[in-house]
């Protein structure tokens, strides 16, 4: 069950969605101005070059 977890802690299911998902999160939480630790950060960036190919 999600809940409120983020890409780090959760993604979806179906592996075709995880990129989206990823980016998707990334851009809300961009716009909303939350703040993450450097190394949060650091692995959101990480995980979206591993699952997003960038």
């Amino acid at each position: 069950m999600k809940g409120v977890r983020g890409p780090l802690d959760w993604l979806p299911p179906d592996p075709g969605f995880r990129c989206q998902y990823v980016l998707r999160f990334r851009r809300i939480a961009a716009s909303y101005g939350l703040v993450q630790s450097a190394s949060e950060d650091r692995e959101l960036v990480v995980l979206t070059g591993r699952l997003c190919g960038t």
